[in-house]
């Protein structure tokens, strides 16, 4: 019998925390139709940092993966775009990828141009842009650029989309939102266990942010709500701080002054974020900017109350009063209050998250999300040339 040839296909990314879409990479990974599809993962790493997450779970998957450090050990590497440039030409020849399935900002600069120039289709994933600073703001600019040249473009929000729509991107783009697999919770005396070592009493609500504590993230709103709140509440409500990320010391700084370090708590990163998520009762997303985020889909997938804002893909994935809480963004005031509602009827919570399990269970199946991803792989190998 015929021996039927796997598509080969590079996938490129910047491992960093785990951040969302290193998640969304792993799903896609974990899900994938690997007797059809050869896929081999290329990471952009810093070699002075740790073995993150992501790559234990490409471990754990028994994928092959390769490394592509950006910058030297001593960190003084003043033409490490022309040095990464050469490595990926060199595994690219080697390799003879079928596509290039690009994530990030490097990866859709370095990926785009090496794989054009070899004549190999890509495709390129976009999560989101950060647009608070200049350096964010060229990357961003530089990398719509190169998206001009992409054979196919996922994004993973109508936002997202409507954005590379005005910058100018005028080639196919197709909107898969995330999606997640729906885990089981821990046990009770697991959560409980976890909530007393944080010195919290089982009657307290307890707020969770999970993610990267940058300023797009929206968190001094939090901790400004926060302050509204406990002026009411006294110490009903405690708020944890997942994550980790460049605005962490300026956090820390604003939880010292307004002298809420016992009711504001900063984690730092964890692995296991399900089961944090087991452990809060509202979810609170206060972002100013945002693509669809895995955290929302995992927290609603696990039927919590969920406060966040109305930008990117966020309105898409929640029914305001529904299935989770609208508000808008940088307003500390609307947030508390919500927050100040949920916190009073358990009832309301309970409500909401019933519902955002059933939109995650009917809307956000990861299977059906997988199959899209490998329709526009088999797409663009059989179009592809009517494209260029």
């Amino acid at each position: 019998m015929e021996t039927i040839k796997k598509i080969k296909i590079g996938y490129l990314s910047t491992a960093v925390t785990f951040g969302g879409s290193d998640r969304v990479n792993i799903n896609f990974l974990t899900h994938v139709n690997r007797e059809k599809y050869d896929i081999r993962p290329i990471i952009f790493i810093r070699p002075w940092e740790k073995i993150g997450t992501y790559v234990k779970e490409l471990e754990k998957l028994n994928y092959e993966y390769i490394k592509i450090p950006v910058a030297k050990e001593d960190r003084r590497d003043y033409v490490r775009i022309f040095r990464c440039l050469r490595i990926m030409v060199k595994i690219f020849k080697k390799e003879k990828y079928d596509l290039i399935h690009t994530h990030g900002y490097l990866a859709d600069v370095l990926g785009i141009s090496v794989a054009k120039s070899l004549g190999m289709y890509t495709i390129s994933t976009i999560h989101g842009f950060i647009w608070n600073n200049w350096k964010y703001k060229v990357y961003n600019l530089i990398q719509m650029f190169m998206l001009i040249f992409a054979n196919k473009i996922i994004a993973v929000s109508e936002e997202i989309k409507k954005e590379l729509k005005e910058i100018g991107i005028k080639g196919e783009i197709e909107v898969i939102k995330n999606a997640v697999e729906i885990e089981e919770s821990c046990r009770m005396e697991n959560i409980s266990e976890r909530k007393k070592s944080l010195g919290i009493s089982e009657g307290d609500v307890v707020l969770g942010f999970i993610g990267r504590l940058s300023a797009e993230k929206g968190i001094i709103y939090l901790i400004e709500a926060v302050k509204n709140i406990n002026k009411i509440q006294g110490n009903a409500i405690k708020t944890i701080i997942i994550g980790d990320g460049p605005q962490k010391e300026e956090i820390e700084r604003r939880i010292v002054a307004q002298d809420a370090k016992e009711d504001i708590k900063i984690l730092g990163f964890k692995e296991d974020i399900n089961a944090w998520i087991d452990m809060i009762d509202i979810l609170v997303m206060p972002s100013i900017t945002e693509g669809t985020p895995m955290t929302l889909l995992e927290a609603m997938g696990k039927g919590k109350a969920v406060i966040a804002s109305n930008v990117g893909g966020i309105p898409d994935v929640i029914q305001n009063d529904i299935n989770g809480i609208i508000i808008s963004a940088k307003n500390s005031f609307e947030l508390a209050a919500k927050i100040q509602l949920l916190a009073s009827k358990k009832e309301m919570r309970n409500k909401l998250g019933q519902n955002a399990r059933k939109t995650i269970a009917e809307n956000y199946n990861i299977n059906n999300w997988t199959r899209q991803i490998e329709r526009n792989y088999d797409s663009l190998l059989i179009d592809g040339r009517k494209m260029n």
